[in-house]
C-alpha cells in the first residue's frame, strides 16, 4: 500500500491516454473544478458504477455519470473540490476531499437557499485500465442539511 501525499490537482490529460493510477485522484478533482462534464467522463470506463450515500440506487455507465454531474452542477454551480489525501493499493484508491459551494439550485428536494456550504467526504475508486470502473462516495449529508438551515445545530457539550 502506498500513501500518496496531497498534491495540487493535475490537469486531465488531453493526449487520449488514461492518467497513471497515482494521478487519478488529482485528475478527478481537477476535472470537477473545471466544471467540464466531458473531462470528468473521460476518467471513467463506459460501464462504470457510481454509488453515493445521497442517492437511492447506484448509477450505471456514462449516462448515470452524466446525471450525477448535472445534479451536482445544477445544485452547486460554483462547487470547488480540494484533495486532502489519497491512499493507493494497486487498482484501488481512497480519496479524502473537501468541497465548498453555494446552494443555488434544487438539491435532494430542497429548493435553493443561496447558502454557502462546506463538506468533507471520502471516495473509494476501483480502477480498470487506468480509468474509474467503480466510484463509492460517502460524505456528511447531515452537515450539509444543517448548513442549509434544515437541521438544528449540534449540541455544545
Amino acid at each position: 500500500m502506498n500513501v500518496i501525499a496531497p498534491a495540487s490537482a493535475a490537469p486531465v490529460r488531453s493526449n487520449g491516454h488514461a492518467p497513471a493510477q497515482t494521478d487519478i485522484a488529482p485528475c478527478l478533482i481537477s476535472a470537477w473544478n473545471t466544471h467540464d462534464p466531458h473531462a470528468i467522463e473521460a476518467l471513467f470506463v463506459e460501464d462504470c458504477v457510481l454509488e453515493d450515500c445521497g442517492i437511492a440506487v447506484p448509477l450505471q455507465g456514462h449516462r448515470g455519470l452524466r446525471r450525477a454531474i448535472l445534479f451536482n452542477f445544477l445544485a452547486f454551480p460554483d462547487v470547488h473540490f480540494e484533495l486532502i489525501s489519497q491512499i493507493r493499493d494497486g487498482a484501488r484508491v481512497a480519496v479524502e476531499w473537501r468541497a465548498e459551494g453555494t446552494h443555488a439550485g434544487r438539491f435532494m428536494g430542497i429548493p435553493a437557499t443561496r447558502r454557502r456550504v462546506s463538506l468533507e467526504g471520502i471516495t473509494l475508486l476501483s480502477l480498470r485500465d487506468g480509468r474509474i470502473a467503480r466510484l463509492r462516495r460517502v460524505w456528511d449529508i447531515a452537515g450539509v442539511i444543517r448548513q442549509l438551515g434544515l437541521l438544528p445545530e449540534l449540541a455544545q457539550i
